[in-house]
């Protein structure tokens, strides 16, 4: 159809002759218009063209419909969201509530924890509580002291003229529970009361107040639903706290251990402040009012533990990390009507965590020595060819100046290989308890300090002669000696000196010092500084988990604890003296293990062409090997790998085979136990840079164990004494 004139004209400032509109429908209604334009004034639309736009016109018209419809479904759901968002923060509100109250013993403690939850939820200004009964005239608020009492005294006269008026005379006694966590707003005031009967006889109101905002009708339900849980509360403390159970109320909350009552089903009856603060751990398990188990252990598993003597020591990682000693009891003649069980509460995540530490710096050390040996072993492999040849070059050599250089190289191969020695020495962790000579052990690691220690510092030795022995596990022992020198480095900022002194000491009556001494005969370990010294204050704290007097906020204040704890380990006391500027002593009395001692026997070693194999991956230990026992008589077999040495033991039958520990194919252990199967009187010389004890136990009746780097003669007297013990 032709458009009115006005039309034209604005089609035409558009450039447009002819133009085309079907409109949108939805529902019959219209909601827009699509259109085709032309700047030909002449087009005529043909039927089919109208006919197109209005079937896209119709496609359009369905997708704004349904593009309407995901919207209104979007926000839907969002909405939707919130509230599911919102109402399970409030059921989780009301869950710790629960949690937080179990076994509360007085009203203040009651609302105190009720009105910090309230805080959190509906960020009230003001909230108040007033609780009547036959033994209760007190009204609890929280929120600014001034403002807030004003309030809680305008509330009590409301209450009183609405529901108590012969109360006008009597006098109320008021708590205030500190401020709310309310939120800074401006305006009319809004409040919202809930009316509470606790029980028989009493009775009061929940009232709750905040400026700017009204309180939702969600927020009411939350606070209705909130206060039925507190009137139950209220009404057992009423039913509680009467004539003698006030005394028992008294005693529990003095308690220092954590003590809750609970009925035979574990509802919480009573429990006391110190056991209060473990109630969301407590309770976790029976949804928030009920023990029903604790942690991985049920009432009952824990019931018949502690039968037995056993308490629990339980870990939670939630809500914060937590040690407990937990441990339940059947009461067979209840203190209180109901009550069924005795559960005590101690928490031990100090100590817990004092032996996680204890033990983790074990790990470390464990970790540290398998690094070392498996250095060292390498190490080790060269230092035995080099040192071995040049023996042998030593002995055939006549020239004066070779000789001299020989001499040479077999020096820095021995200090190479007690260097390695130290380092394995030191690190390893895998040792167990057993008779060690502690004055070795404590040379070795003051050479190694020597090398770690400032120049201002200087290290002294001091010891007699002879022999040292205590039972011990030379890991604890190395734990000691690193964190005394350790400590005592660190209180000489200026430089100065540490002594380690080894001695034996008979007491003939008790010593007196840090802890008592009883009489025997010990070996002392002393590690003395002349640094700043302590006071004996710092004196009486210095073995506590966790004190430090560093202010480095690293320090973890265990060190002399672990100490402590590993001189205990190996049956051990401690001594301490020290003064401000006169320097600190630590003395360690060790139990005496008395022992004799042989000397290195001498022996002429002849091997008469006795058959033996040498089983080693390493060709130049092979031909050292091999040339050593060669020239010491022997008739010698070689193979390069276990399962070679196995098929020459099963073809030759030597009765002696020189192996190395670690061989590709086969190890040396594994080529014992094989080999033993064809030649039943089998000996074994198992050489290795690792120690005996990292084999077993089943091996080692027949086997000889030889450490590298060694020389020429200890391998030549290794094997004749196992081929004197086959004859």
């Amino acid at each position: 159809e032709d458009f009115s004139g006005e039309e034209r004209r604005f089609l035409a400032e558009l450039g447009a002759g002819s133009v085309l509109l079907v409109p949108i429908l939805k529902m019959g209604d219209l909601i827009g218009f699509m259109c085709l334009a032309t700047s030909d004034t002449s087009l005529k639309w043909l039927p089919e063209e109208v006919e197109f736009l209005q079937a896209s016109a119709g496609i359009v018209g369905s997708a704004m419909q349904r593009s309407r419809a995901e919207r209104e479904l979007k926000e839907l759901t969002q909405k939707l969201e919130e509230e599911v968002r919102d109402r399970t923060r409030e059921l989780e509100t009301l869950y710790r509530l629960e949690s937080l109250l179990a076994g509360a013993l007085s009203l203040e403690e009651v609302f105190g924890e009720a009105f910090r939850v309230f805080s959190d939820v509906i960020r009230p200004h003001t909230a108040v509580a007033i609780v009547v009964g036959p033994r209760e005239r007190g009204v609890y608020y929280a929120g600014e002291e001034g403002e807030g009492e004003e309030y809680a005294r305008e509330l009590l006269k409301k209450f009183i003229v609405s529901t108590a008026d012969h109360l006008r005379t009597t006098e109320f006694t008021f708590h205030h529970l500190g401020p709310t966590n309310s939120e800074a707003a401006r305006g009319n005031l809004f409040e919202f009361r809930v009316a509470i009967a606790p029980g028989e006889g009493n009775s009061g109101v929940i009232s709750f107040s905040r400026r700017g905002r009204p309180f939702s009708y969600r927020e009411e339900g939350f606070i209705r639903t909130a206060c039925e849980g507190l009137e139950r509360v209220i009404e057992k403390i009423f039913s509680f706290v009467k004539g003698k159970e006030k005394a028992l109320a008294t005693l529990l909350r003095n308690m220092n251990e954590g003590v809750v009552l609970l009925d035979p089903s574990g509802e919480v009856i009573i429990s006391n402040p110190a056991a209060r603060k473990y109630m969301p751990y407590l309770t976790m398990n029976g949804g928030g009012k009920r023990i029903t188990g604790i942690g991985p252990y049920s009432l009952k598993k824990l019931i018949e533990d502690s039968r037995r003597g056993l308490v629990r020591t339980i870990t939670f990682t939630k809500p914060r990390l937590k040690h407990l000693q937990v441990a339940a009891k059947e009461l067979k003649a209840p203190i209180l009507p109901g009550v069924g069980i005795l559960l005590t509460v101690q928490d031990v995540t100090r100590e817990e965590e004092q032996r996680r530490s204890e033990e983790a710096e074990r790990e470390r050390f464990a970790s540290l020595g398998q690094l070392a040996v498996g250095i060292a072993h390498e190490f080790n492999n060269y230092l035995t060819s080099i040192g071995g040849t040049a023996e042998l070059l030593m002995r055939a050599c006549q020239d004066r100046d070779t000789k001299v250089k020989l001499e040479r190289i077999l020096k820095d191969v021995k200090d190479a290989s007690n260097l390695t020695k130290q380092i394995t020495s030191f690190a390893r962790s895998s040792e167990k308890a057993g008779v060690i000579d502690i004055l070795p052990m404590v040379k070795e690691f003051s050479k190694m300090l020597k090398r770690t220690l400032p120049d201002n510092v200087e290290i002294r030795m001091e010891y007699a002669g002879g022999a040292y022995q205590i039972t011990a596990e030379p890991m604890r022992m190395r734990q000691i000696l690193l964190n005394l020198t350790s400590n005592a480095t660190e209180f000489m900022p200026g430089g100065g000196t540490l002594t380690l002194r080894v001695d034996r000491k008979t007491l003939k009556e008790p010593h007196s010092g840090f802890e008592e001494i009883p009489p025997g005969k010990y070996i002392t370990l002393e590690v003395s500084d002349t640094g700043v010294g302590m006071d004996q204050e710092t004196l009486k704290k210095a073995f506590s988990p966790f004190f430090t007097t560093k202010k480095d906020s690293e320090a973890k204040g265990l060190g002399l604890t672990v100490v402590y704890s590993n001189v205990k380990e190996c049956g051990g006391y401690l001594d301490v003296k020290s003064a401000p500027g006169e320097g600190t002593t630590f003395k360690i009395y060790f139990p005496a293990h008395e022992n004799g001692e042989r000397g290195p026997e001498r022996i002429d070693i002849r091997g008469d062409g006795e058959k033996i194999l040498v089983a080693e991956d390493n060709p130049s230990l092979l031909h050292l090997e091999s040339d050593i026992l060669s020239s010491a008589g022997f008739h010698v077999l070689t193979a390069t790998n276990g399962e070679e040495a196995l098929e020459i033991i099963k073809r030759e039958r030597p009765r002696i085979v020189v192996a190395d520990a670690v061989m590709p194919r086969m190890g040396g252990e594994e080529l014992y136990r094989e080999a033993r199967k064809f030649v039943k009187d089998l000996r074994m010389v198992l050489v290795s840079g690792y120690g005996s004890e990292d084999y077993s136990q089943s091996i080692k009746k027949g086997v000889r164990f030889l450490p590298k780097p060694f020389t020429p003669d200890e391998l030549s007297e290794a094997v004749w004494h196992l081929s004197k013990r086959s004859k």
